[in-house]
């Protein structure tokens, strides 16, 4: 895979020198192996960065007013200082912020600068721990990125050198009426960057003209009011790889896309309209050469009816969002679902609990179109929407509680997965204390005949950072205890793990 860096925004850039300070040009938010950000110099001179700092916390203006060398959040953001390093005219620098960027971007792309550790092409903390902790280091709904320049003197006001906020004007600043400063555009009137940027998308600079900008006055380097940018119509979303079909099975595979689009997807309606249709039975179809495509869909499980008593197959039946239904067909000599462990839970109801994507070709019977499915492989939970999680037998399953290792913002939104496993014939009790040891909620209570493994990793299910009586905890460190009891022996089995909830500064 190949990390194709600015072949799409360069294009847009590579205009005569006008502007006269750095620019930001790409910040790609998610998911956490991708993080970055790009600066671009559009100037006629290299540019020295020895005093230049990159900051995600509206209070970086802390470092020279309180002598805050590090005011952004200790595990959810970060402050750095560039390394004693020019960046040249028209060139570009691309700083990732995780460790594990080679997992999204590819081995062969290799960053100009990094945001974590000590090696040689790292940026510098302005004290210890100011890189944060997490390896999330920028929200994807809603953040703020700020590029300043400041000589380290307490006395030198820090000059502005380019900002992007998007999301919500939460994380806005404005230093109007601190000493020392000229004054920002009013929070509620800047025009924060409204739309979100996906997996495989970016939020990328349109040109070098920043839009509406009010160049007096200000706190710019060169005395621009950088929070005066219209960002709605300087910076839009982008792709960062060719996007599209990449299943060669599927109608309409894309030979030339590097990442998937979710275009594979075929609309229900399409089946409904006999576009996919295979003139064979499917009665054995499965062991029989391929001459129909492979059709992909997605949807709900909201039905099931066991035909294979009359001879016939198990039939599913699927809504998509648009309220179409088609038929999941399985004969059970391909797939005995009903009598597999692992997986008869989806044929169990009550049903809309199980989002599915699914494959195989399209046949039909008495009118109504049905999806042949040949293996387990074909046939995939994509979310469980079930308010006690998601369960998958194991007889070898041990007492073990496993909370999602980051850091839970509440504040945000955010809830914190976690999943757990016990043996046979538990009553399975988990609740938050602090540290203090006082009860904070109880997550669940429950009995489970047999061994396995919960899930809880959804909006529904998964421990929303609130107490008992649905107040959001005080910022601190948490603990998720667990006990497993065998209401026959008594035996009693407990784990523990910390949690930790944070809140933006």
């Amino acid at each position: 895979m190949k990390f194709l860096p600015f072949v799409i925004l360069l294009g847009s850039l590579l205009f005569p020198a006008s502007a006269d300070h750095l620019l930001l040009i790409r910040i790609v938010t998610q998911p956490d192996a991708a993080e970055s950000f790009s600066i671009y110099n559009p100037t006629d001179s290299p540019i020295d960065l020895t005093n230049y700092y990159i900051c995600d916390d509206e209070d970086y203006f802390t470092m020279q007013t309180e002598g805050d060398l590090s005011p952004s959040h200790i595990a959810s953001g970060f402050t750095a200082q560039f390394p004693d390093i020019n960046i040249n005219s028209e060139d570009t620098l691309t700083i990732v912020l995780n460790s594990s960027y080679g997992d999204f971007y590819g081995s062969d792309f290799i960053p100009d600068l990094l945001l974590y550790g000590t090696e040689t092409n790292s940026m510098l903390e302005t004290k210890i721990g100011s890189f944060g902790g997490a390896s999330d280091k920028m929200n994807d709904n809603a953040e703020m990125i700020i590029l300043f320049y400041w000589d380290g003197n307490p006395t030198s006001p820090i000059q502005d050198v380019d900002y992007f906020i998007w999301g919500s004007s939460q994380n806005a600043f404005d230093k109007s009426n601190l000493s020392g400063y000229q004054n920002d555009t009013p929070i509620e009137d800047q025009l924060y960057f409204e739309e979100s940027a996906d997996e495989y998308y970016a939020f990328s600079r349109i040109g070098i003209e920043e839009t509406n900008e009010l160049e007096t006055g200000g706190n710019g380097i060169t005395g621009h009011d950088e929070t005066s940018e219209n960002f709605r119509e300087s910076w839009e979303v982008k792709e960062i790889f060719q996007m599209g079909c990449t299943d060669s099975d599927a109608p309409n595979f894309d030979p030339f896309a590097e990442f998937d689009d979710g275009s594979c997807l075929i609309p229900f309606i399409d089946v409904l309209n006999d576009l996919y249709d295979c003139n064979a039975s499917s009665n054995g179809y499965c062991d029989s050469s391929p001459s129909c495509p492979i059709v992909k869909l997605r949807g709900m499980i909201v039905d099931y009816f066991d035909v294979t008593v009359y001879g016939g197959p198990h039939a599913i039946t699927i809504e998509d969002e648009e309220g179409y239904r088609v038929e999941a067909t399985i004969w059970p000599s391909e797939w005995d679902i009903a009598g597999d462990d692992t997986s008869n839970f989806l044929i169990t109801p009550p049903f809309n609990k199980y989002l599915m994507e699914f494959q195989g070709s399209v046949f039909e019977y008495e009118g109504d179109k049905q999806i042949l499915i040949c293996g387990p492989e074909d046939f995939t939970v994509l979310k469980s929407f079930d308010q006690e999680g998601f369960f998958t037998k194991d007889d070898s399953a041990i007492v073990q509680i496993s909370p999602a290792p980051f850091v839970l913002l509440p504040t945000f939104g955010e809830t914190l997965d976690f999943s757990y496993s016990f043996p046979n014939k538990s009553r399975v009790i988990i609740r938050i204390y602090d540290l203090s040891g006082r009860f904070i909620t109880s997550l669940v209570d429950k009995y489970y005949p047999n061994a396995g493994n919960v899930v809880r990793e959804e909006d529904s299910s998964a421990w929303d950072g609130r107490d008992q009586l649905g107040q959001i905890v005080a910022p601190g460190t948490y603990i998720m205890h667990m006990e497993v009891m065998n209401p026959v022996t008594g035996e009693t089995q407990t784990d523990a793990a910390p949690v930790v909830v944070g809140v933006k500064n």
